[in-house]
């Protein structure tokens, strides 16, 4: 439970918003330096999916080669402004949310459908979950690196902003992401960790994951002033 409401999709939520910066910064000293931009981040991203497939091959999990596909898209969007990223940016990253009851109604409690997502040793996905997750993903990767952007633009996630600032969007972030991502593992208990609420339940930590990374984000921010 503790692992589901503080660490679950938070720490990946970090390492997108990080990776989008660092897609933004590659490509700005690289111009800077009046270098082949485009040439050279596809030149890294395609490097960084050849390392994501290899490890692919070893474990499931890889999201290397999920940034690298994403990675493309926020080069291409890099120069939109900051609310526009930050409003495509939240869209993407709450897509597997707001798509989750259709899905959870469509595969019910099938085993078949929901795999070792939800019962131990009962294979891979079905078709309809696996569709799911894979949407549930990359909306939330590609959101979160769009965000990262947009927080670069805005000299917030640099630290640019006032002590007072970053503290209170560290007490508001955890705060409000705590308490909704605290009713998602309030469900599963409340309901025996039921399959019928297996991809439904995932929602409240959707919707509690992009304020908990701005929460968390600023505690680094200060811990790294002090």
């Amino acid at each position: 439970v503790l692992t589901m409401v503080f660490i679950d999709q938070k720490m990946m939520a970090l390492f997108s918003l990080l990776f989008g910066v660092g897609v933004v910064i590659f490509a700005d000293r690289a111009a800077a330096k009046g270098r082949r931009v485009v040439w050279l981040s596809m030149w890294r991203f395609a490097l960084l999916l050849v390392v994501g497939v290899a490890h692919t091959a070893l474990w499931f999990g890889d999201v290397l080669a999920l940034y690298a596909m994403c990675a493309p898209v926020v080069l291409l969007l890099r120069r939109l402004p900051a609310r526009v990223l930050a409003v495509i940016g939240v869209a993407l990253a709450l897509v597997g949310t707001a798509t989750a009851p259709f899905f959870q109604a469509a595969v019910g409690s099938d085993p078949a459908e929901l795999g070792d997502l939800w019962f131990a040793n009962a294979g891979p996905l079905g078709p309809t979950a696996e569709t799911w997750f894979v949407l549930n993903a990359v909306g939330r990767a590609l959101g979160l690196m769009l965000i990262g952007v947009a927080l670069h633009r805005l000299g917030i996630v640099q630290g640019e902003r006032s002590h007072a600032y970053y503290r209170r969007l560290s007490l508001w972030g955890l705060g409000v992401g705590t308490a909704i991502t605290a009713v998602g593992s309030a469900i599963h208990i409340a309901t025996d960790w039921s399959a019928d609420h297996a991809i439904t339940g995932t929602i409240p930590t959707g919707l509690g994951t992009i304020p908990m990374a701005l929460g968390y984000m600023a505690l680094l921010i200060l811990w790294n002033r002090s």
